[in-house]
């Protein structure tokens, strides 16, 4: 059977140059055609079909289940089966994960196992099962006999969902691998080898490029076989890239992509650690506005010629390769970077005398990463702590060209329509909205406005009182986590008992989630709680409103402040949710100009009219859409600068 065009996308090569000018608004067009409503429609009689075959199944045993499935597997290795073939396919694991989880896909489910399938990026709510729905797509992936890969976000989830399905891929004789931070080399390689490997995007892109590395550079799938008949492989740690599912795709191929990512040794390089601290000291003598003023916008430190005057005379006590005007502005520079604009317990933590990274989408530490160009020294030396030595750069990649080199992609997300042009643009990646199994019974409460973060600060703490004395269970949800400790210190003096979720306590994560819905609890989390948590409730909390999930800052995407507000409310349980802002907040405060933020002050101090509110809360919406549309050209210029150095290396010399 010929597969409709509308299917064929995913097959085509994702690696052509991107569309610019006219071109790119066609393209849109394209994109906005490959994600149409018939497509749903399709998917959906499709979807009751396997259903029903699938009801009808589950009355066979687990022997001619499995040895119907068994028989079709051989169908896979073309790529592209029938859809008679994939039904029965469909409904046999259907019935067999009823016979193994104890858990029989619905209709949504099978609709979101055909759209991963068929290559698209599907929008599914919170709590509607997208770890089943990925496994049951992985397991046709692995039948194509070529690697096949599941990312999420983060090891946690990486574990627990190969955990999730590994009894159901034992049954049919497919391996289940989970790669980790923590593996060794050669735990690594035995886990690639397995069918279904599950791993973060920052692991298997970090362990293709290490392996390009052993390769000597070599960029061509041939010469990547060559290479292995060569040397025998035993150098190499995966066996290659085709398909991947990416769990929570709008974190991995957007918010991650904001950088690329660099493997790197270390250096030994005394002089420049010397002149690090050198520069960290004279830095102390600089005063803002005095001698420099700070762009927050763009995170740039213009020096004025007070400034240049204070490092001119100063730049003498540097090594003598340091000293010219702008070796020595340049450090010093990096030094006000790290002061201004790189914060403890927002940007990073300082654990064990070391300085860890914390993502800033997901509040999750990241010890395996450092800041480059001499950054990292810099908040070192800031901090006190030991400085490490500096990196050399040995290979790098953005995500969006790593993820473009696959043949298969598809994925899943709860908050995805957002980012759907930039998914089809760069990646040839159409979104679909799956409806929900079961209706929302979330309630907004919606927002409210304080002048001062103190004022939001008291007000929660009168709001959590009040839901703890109904014994309704509340989710606090902060931004950074000086922000999380700082409510927690006032819950704390105020005698209000309560769970704290942030990088500085992530190894109770597991456990803090497990009581997060009990009735009575206050968690209090940075955005660690909005991805891939599953808060479960019990029976008196259901009784008392379900969940309360409170968003006490806007983050720069709204897709973020919509994660954390999907806590709530799953599979069909009462929730509520209520944003509290302030003038004070790093959106307002970074957002907008100067002349912008005078008009703020006076209107913060207008009495809370209904017209007041509400161009208050567009001005917020407005400051995010700002953000957003920063970051979508920040990953812009990665992707043009990725391409544009691996152009220019294409013509170096051998």
């Amino acid at each position: 059977m010929t597969v409709p065009a509308s299917d064929q996308f995913h097959f085509r090569s994702a690696r052509a140059e991107l569309a610019v000018g006219l071109d790119r608004l066609s393209n849109s067009l394209v994109g906005r055609y490959h994600r149409r409503k018939t497509i749903l429609n399709k998917f959906s009689r499709q979807a009751e079909t396997i259903f029903a075959l699938s009801r009808h199944y589950t009355s066979l045993d687990d022997y001619h289940i499995q040895e119907s499935l068994a028989r079709l597997r051989g169908h896979f290795l073309k790529l592209d089966v029938s859809d008679e073939i994939l039904n029965e396919a469909i409904a046999l694991l259907a019935a067999l994960s009823f016979h193994v989880l104890k858990l029989l896909p619905h209709k949504v489910q099978i609709i979101g196992i055909l759209g991963l399938h068929r290559g698209y990026t599907l929008e599914m709510d919170t709590g509607e099962g997208k770890t089943l729905v990925a496994g049951l797509a992985g397991i046709l992936m692995a039948w194509h006999g070529r690697p096949a890969h599941v990312l999420t976000v983060n090891d946690y989830l990486a574990r627990r969902d190969c955990n999730f399905i590994q009894p159901l891929l034992l049954r049919l004789e497919l391996s289940a691998g989970v790669v980790i931070s923590t593996l060794s080399w050669q735990e690594r390689q035995r886990q690639y080898a397995c069918d279904v490997v599950y791993t973060t995007s920052h692991e298997l892109l970090a362990d293709f490029l290490r392996d390009r590395i052993q390769l000597g550079g070599s960029k061509n799938s041939r010469h990547h076989q060559l290479s292995k008949l060569q040397k025998g492989d035993h150098k190499l740690v995966s066996r290659g890239i085709h398909s991947v599912i990416i769990d929570e795709i709008d974190s991995i191929l957007i918010d991650q992509a904001v950088s690329p990512l660099i493997i790197a040794a270390p250096s030994e390089n005394p002089l420049l650690e010397k002149s690090v601290s050198i520069a960290h000291q004279l830095s102390k003598a600089l005063i803002k506005h005095r001698h420099y003023q700070i762009d927050d916008r763009n995170r740039q430190i213009q020096m004025n010629s007070a400034g240049l005057k204070v490092i001119a005379d100063s730049c003498q006590t540097l090594p003598r390769m340091w000293q010219s005007h702008s070796r020595s502005l340049e450090l010093v520079e990096q030094a006000l970077m790290a002061r201004e604009f790189y914060l403890r317990n927002t940007h990073y933590i300082v654990e064990n005398q070391k300085v860890i990274i914390v993502d800033e989408f997901s509040g999750r530490k990241m010890p395996e990463r450092s800041w480059s160009l001499g950054l990292h020294q810099a908040v070192e030396a800031k901090e006190g702590v030991p400085l490490t030595a500096p990196n050399e750069v040995q290979e790098r990649m953005s995500y969006q060209n790593f993820f473009r080199l696959f043949s298969r992609i598809s994925g899943l997300s709860g908050t995805v329509r957002e980012a759907a042009d930039e998914l089809w643009q760069i990646y040839g990646l159409p979104v679909l909205r799956v409806p929900r199994n079961t209706p929302c019974q979330r309630t907004s409460l919606g927002t409210k406005l304080f002048a001062k973060k103190r004022g939001k600060w008291q007000y929660l703490h009168k709001l959590t009182h009040k839901c703890q004395s109904t014994g309704q269970p509340v989710l606090i949800g902060t931004r950074t986590i000086q922000d999380s400790e700082q409510i927690a210190r006032i819950f704390n003096d105020a005698g209000l008992p309560f769970q704290l979720l942030n990088a500085n306590h992530s190894e109770e994560e597991a456990e803090i989630i497990s009581r997060a819905g009990q009735c009575g609890a206050v968690t209090i989390a940075t955005n660690m709680a909005g991805r891939g948590t599953d808060i479960k409730l019990n029976k008196a909390a259901k009784e008392v409103g379900g969940l309360f999930v409170i968003v006490t800052e806007l983050h720069s995407s709204t897709r973020v402040d919509r994660q954390l507000i999907g806590r709530s409310a799953r599979q069909g349980d009462l929730g509520m949710f209520m944003t509290l802002v302030s003038y004070e907040d790093e959106i307002i405060c970074n957002g907008f100009s100067e002349t912008e933020l005078k008009w703020l002050k006076w209107l913060k101090w207008l009495p809370d009219y209904p017209f007041v509110s509400f161009f208050t809360q567009f001005l917020f919406s407005l400051a995010q859409k700002k953000r957003e549309k920063e970051a979508s050209k920040q990953r812009q210029i990665v992707l043009d600068s990725d391409t544009k150095l691996k152009g220019s290396l294409s013509f170096s010399a051998k």
